[in-house]
């Protein structure tokens, strides 16, 4: 099934602190 918007939407939160990690790494 879909995923609802309320999921996509922490999914690409999660993305975005990871990504935030990252960028504090390099």
């Amino acid at each position: 099934g879909r995923l609802s918007y309320e999921q996509f939407g922490a999914f690409l939160a999660n993305v975005k602190e990871l990504n935030a990690h990252k960028q504090t790494r390099e």
